[in-house]
């Protein structure tokens, strides 16, 4: 009866070991469907020891032909290539987030006598993404295989490892080029924070402010800057000219510094409900106030409501919803269309432009698509001190996804400060939700203790990268050669880190420069606003109304300010987030591959 019961069993096993190998097969032939060209993109899921998912990504023809994790904090990939997928010179590219601690991370290759090598390490940062790039020697390919391990130094790898890539670590094989005739430029990402314009923290200022001042926030990281402007004096009056020469000449001083200004009138702090001046003196101010506004639009990145209320912020205020209507629209339609007016809470928005019935007159929408957010209570309570509150909309359900859905279907500004501390004020809260509603500014002022705690938290460095649009060149392909009286095919992977797309469109060019002779080529992206995720660009770039003098060129991205008044100025151009790329006195993205060494491409006859 034993030996019975235990051949019963021993075959049970015998079989359920062939379903398993089964699915495996299975499970391995969907893999491989997956993969179709080149380059080719494979999502995996699998838990790590402390239930983390890594979703691992793979190029050229690297199959994963083998995923193993353990309980000793370990993770192995093996990519399989074919011979023409073969990596020339391979490099490992990874992004991974650590969840708590501070482990220490280390990556090994697979050599050929079967033992794993140390080329990298690195430690994580808590709640903070870790991009990392690093070149793998030749022995790392073995049968057409490359294996790598990734080590913690605890016993559960207590990080989401987002992907594991094997990539060229050169722009072509020096001995054997490809025979498209055609190079890949894939540098390497900055982790590093850097200005750029129209996003991140904000200082807090006045009409006065100086130039130097200007200057000295810029140097500390700030390209935005709130002027709060206060019209208390001409609560029953017009405004003066001494103080319009004042408010105008504040313009020209941001322009000198490489600002832009985020404009909030007031007339007041009291928070007794009456204090607000008549609705003829505001639309008096607006009248008077508005040209100077469009004369200055390029230095002006979004305008509050304002006006209304205790600190301009529509609340403790004797007027009726008429009047804010008024005011907030004739706001909207004396400045011109390319400057957007933030409105302080979602429901006055829905309300004021009839989103939850049948639509209003064309200019209503037209308005409506110019509207941006401004949360003067960022993260203060459940529904932000009153901002989402009278949210009366069912889809999206929750007044935050419509900021969120607003901020990708229109590119409005999302922007404020923080006015408390409170449990949901905290890192990892602030980041889901800076994410979730595309916030592109913040004040870096107040509140004071909740900016101290994220810094203290760990999240403010990746808040402060992020806040608005954060671009990286992934890859860019072009051909060695081109004639000049044809065209070239260019192709772009470009990848927005930030929490929002941009605001404001703006071009972006094609640079092919030399000692002598500088082009620039529109690739016609002006309406492209990056919104976060991935963008791919190809172009047939037409040489021959160029007249291109022949010779090796280099390559860079030009991305400058819409407004002509700014085009020459480098700090009002994009930055990209790749290593050693940035060219500050032009405001130029060279195009570079991840060993520092510029592209270039040969134009000839």
């Amino acid at each position: 009866m034993t030996k019975m019961n235990l051949s019963i069993n021993l075959q049970e096993r015998i079989v359920i070991q062939r379903l398993m190998i089964v699915l495996i097969l299975i499970f391995m032939s969907l893999v491989s469907k997956a993969i179709t060209s080149v380059p080719t993109t494979m999502t995996m899921n699998a838990g790590t020891a402390s239930g983390a998912v890594a979703n691992l990504t793979q190029e050229k023809e690297g199959k994963i032909i083998n995923f193993f994790t353990n309980i000793n904090g370990q993770i192995t990939v093996t990519f399989q290539f074919s011979a023409t997928g073969l990596p020339y010179n391979p490099s490992l590219k990874a992004r991974f987030m650590q969840l708590g601690g501070s482990d220490i991370f280390t990556f090994k290759y697979k050599n050929a006598a079967g033992s794993f090598i140390e080329f990298g390490s690195t430690t994580g940062n808590p709640s903070e993404y870790k991009y990392l790039s690093m070149t793998l020697p030749s022995e790392s390919i073995v049968s057409g295989l490359i294996t790598i391990r990734v080590n913690s130094n605890t016993s559960a790898m207590n990080c989401n490892l987002d992907y594991l890539v094997i990539k060229d670590s050169l722009l072509a094989d020096p001995v054997n080029p490809p025979a498209t005739g055609k190079i890949a430029v894939e540098p390497l990402t900055s982790n590093i924070i850097f200005n750029n314009p129209e996003r991140g923290f904000h200082n807090y200022e006045g009409i006065d402010t100086s130039t130097s001042q200007f200057l000295s926030n810029v140097s500390a990281g700030s390209t935005l800057d709130i002027i709060v402007v206060s019209l208390a004096p001409f609560m029953n009056s017009t405004l003066s000219s001494a103080f319009l020469t004042q408010y105008e000449a504040m313009f020209s001083r941001a322009r000198s510094a490489g600002v832009k200004l985020i404009l909030l009138h007031k007339y007041h702090d009291n928070m007794d409900f009456k204090s607000d001046p008549t609705e003829t003196i505001m639309l008096n101010h607006i009248a008077q106030l508005a040209p100077i506004i469009t004369a200055n639009a390029d230095v002006v990145y979004v305008v509050h409501a304002g006006f209304i209320g205790a600190w301009g912020e529509w609340y403790y205020t004797q007027h009726s919803f008429s009047v804010k209507e008024n005011i907030f629209k004739t706001l909207v339609q004396s400045l011109p269309t390319s400057i957007t007016v933030a409105i302080r809470t979602p429901s006055l928005k829905i309300d004021m432009f009839n989103m939850t019935g049948p639509n209003k007159p064309t200019i209503d929408l037209a308005i409506a698509k110019r509207v941006g957010h401004h949360n003067d209570c960022f993260l203060a309570s459940a529904d932000d001190f009153g901002t989402g509150a009278d949210y009366n909309i069912l889809n999206p359900a929750d007044w935050r996804d419509f900021i969120g859905m607003e901020n990708k279907a229109l590119a409005i500004p999302v922007g404020g400060e923080t006015c408390a501390v409170s449990t949901y004020s905290t890192c990892s809260n602030a980041l889901t939700q800076m994410r979730r509603q595309g916030y592109s500014y913040l004040n870096i002022d107040y509140h004071p203790t909740v900016i101290s705690n994220w810094k203290s938290g760990g999240c403010f460095n990746e808040i402060n990268r992020n806040l608005g649009y954060r671009l990286k060149v992934n890859k860019t392909t072009f051909p060695a050669t081109a004639s000049r009286v044809s065209s070239m095919d260019l192709s772009m992977d470009i990848e927005n880190l930030g929490y929002s797309g941009l605001v404001n469109p703006r071009s972006m060019k094609l640079v092919l420069f030399n000692a002598t002779n500088t082009y620039y080529i529109d690739l016609g992206q002006s309406s492209q606003r990056f919104t976060s995720g991935l963008t791919y660009l190809n172009k047939a770039i037409k040489l021959t109304p160029l007249n291109i003098v022949k010779g090796n060129y280099n390559m860079a991205i030009w991305m400058p300010d819409r407004k002509s008044t700014l085009q020459s100025k480098p700090v009002y151009s994009i930055q990209f987030a790749n290593t050693s790329t940035w060219n500050s006195s032009k405001g130029w993205n060279v195009l570079k591959n991840n060993l520092g060494v510029n592209a270039t491409i040969n134009i000839t006859d």
